[in-house]
């Protein structure tokens, strides 16, 4: 029973997985993904997914600078530097570019 239950667990999971294009925002287009789901709205187009997701990382990147004070000491190198990297795409997801992640989507009620 157990096997059978696990093994249509793992059936839904691949059924429903989405890939993020590794394109230097990856890890802003999976949060704008799984947020659009969350609240129920679809998937968002390609286009869409990469303007919202631009707009998250202005959104970080100001808090950033709001909060530097609370944030910089446990940055590698200079905040600056950092700052500057994260505006143009070259810090968090750029590590991992060439890789396309993957997203679960929730669905007919299952969390």
């Amino acid at each position: 029973m157990i096997k059978v239950m696990v093994m249509s667990f793992l059936s839904f999971i691949r059924s429903h997985i989405q890939g993020i294009p590794g394109d230097g925002r990856c890890l802003f287009r999976s949060v704008v993904h799984g947020a659009c789901l969350r609240t129920g709205k679809p998937s968002p187009t390609q286009s869409l997914e990469k303007e919202l997701a631009d707009e998250l990382r202005a959104n970080v990147v100001n808090e950033f600078i709001k909060r530097q004070t609370d944030s910089e000491w446990y940055l590698d190198g200079d905040f600056d530097t950092y700052i500057t990297h994260m505006r143009i795409g070259k810090y968090l997801c750029n590590l991992a570019a060439k890789k396309s992640y993957d997203t679960h989507e929730e669905r007919n009620g299952a969390k």
